[in-house]
């Protein structure tokens, strides 16, 4: 009676068949190709070996582009510049092993640097050539030590105001004399019609506008800085191809070296840099 009265009892529901095709538990149970996806991979031995997912690759692969592009493109730069970029004037007293660094000539001028030039390669031979070379590649080294030395202790005691006042004012520098050393250079080498007001308002503003770009990076594209970047790097590399030829292969040597006894000595002040990078967990500025 009581059966009767809450009225038609309902059918049982089927179950559904659960097979690994089943939407249900395909996450609990593996198919036969997540099987041999999910097998650890094993070598001749018969031991496991780590496989590396794909993602890891393109990453390592993406980071490495990242870091060829602005390397290739200075270097582009930095060679049609020591090509286009140089005056005869320039190119016979790197020769000649003086200073390179001529800005107005004429042809007299010309006449007697060529005589100066046949006698000095009677004069000087590469045995004093190259100890000028080294000499100055020294004086270079030594002063580049005392530069990082201070930087190291700047960053160490935490005076970091006067780190960044010595980089802005280093860009600055180098954007502004080498930069204008540079440009005039391009100027003269292809007669181009500008004058003296208009020069030194573009380098300014060249040089402001760098270091802004570079440091202060607001209201600014991130494009801009990397251009400042590769241009800083190219303006500088050719400054150091205006030296004479004795004198630039033996700065080149000593730079290598240098760069190995600042990194692998235990005294080095890279190593003293990436070790008090360590402690604070602090990563330096890129540009330093």
């Amino acid at each position: 009676m009581q059966d009767a009265m809450k009225g038609p009892v309902e059918a049982p529901r089927r179950l559904p068949c659960v097979t690994e095709e089943s939407p249900l538990l395909a996450d609990l149970v593996p198919s036969e190709a997540n099987r041999r996806r999910d097998a650890v991979a094993t070598d001749a031995a018969g031991e496991p070996v780590e496989r590396l997912p794909l993602g890891f690759f393109l990453f390592q692969c993406s980071t490495f582009w990242e870091t060829v592009k602005p390397v290739a493109l200075t270097m582009l730069i930095t060679c049609l510049s020591v090509i286009y970029v140089t005056t005869e004037d320039q190119r016979r007293a790197a020769r000649r092993g003086t200073n390179s660094y001529v800005v107005f000539s004429n042809d007299d001028d010309e006449t007697s640097t060529a005589d100066d030039d046949e006698n000095s390669s009677d004069s000087n031979d590469d045995a004093e050539r190259l100890g000028e070379g080294v000499i100055n590649a020294l004086v270079i080294i030594a002063f580049l030590c005392v530069v990082t030395f201070a930087v190291v202790l700047l960053y160490k005691y935490n005076c970091l105001k006067c780190l960044w006042g010595y980089m802005m004012f280093s860009v600055l520098v180098l954007f502004g004399q080498m930069g204008g050393l540079y440009f005039w250079t391009a100027i003269e080498r292809y007669d181009l019609v500008l004058d003296l007001p208009t020069f030194f308002f573009s380098l300014y503003n060249f040089s402001v506008v760098g270091v802004i770009s570079i440091f202060y990076q607001k209201g600014t594209p991130r494009y801009m800085a990397q251009l400042y970047l590769v241009a800083l790097s190219a303006i500088f590399a050719w400054n150091l191809s205006q030296f004479e030829d004795w004198t630039a292969w033996c700065l080149l040597v000593a730079l290598a070296l240098y760069d190995l006894c600042a990194v692998l000595s235990p005294c080095g002040p890279l190593r003293a840099l990436v070790g008090l990078m360590e402690e604070r967990g602090a990563p330096m500025p890129g540009l330093l």
